[in-house]
């Protein structure tokens, strides 16, 4: 879809803050991913803000929902990917269920 789109993607890796920044190219299928983060809590105002600076269109979070997201964006599309979110709803944006 990138490479259709002709579209500039970034991956941000984040919890409490943003600890990974990385632009992809859509010509390449494969890429390396650093260590993940794991426990201990996560905020998401600081990707959200930093997307919005961006002039990003659209931002998607891959989540548990378990975060501060503050304010919605103006201008930006938010989904939220969720593995399992069972009765748990976004605090704005759009629901990606990823039950299987």
């Amino acid at each position: 879809i990138a490479r259709r789109m002709q579209a500039e993607l970034h991956l941000m890796i984040f919890d409490d803050g943003i600890r990974h920044r990385q632009r992809l190219d859509p010509a390449q299928i494969r890429f390396d991913l650093p260590a993940l983060p794991r426990g201990g809590g996560t905020a998401f105002e600081p990707v959200i803000r930093e997307a919005v600076e961006m002039g990003a269109a659209a931002l998607v979070m891959l989540t548990d929902l378990d975060g501060e997201a503050g304010r919605p964006p103006r201008g930006i599309d938010v989904f939220w990917v969720v593995p399992e979110p069972g009765n748990l709803r976004p605090p704005f944006g759009r629901l990606i269920d990823m039950t299987a």
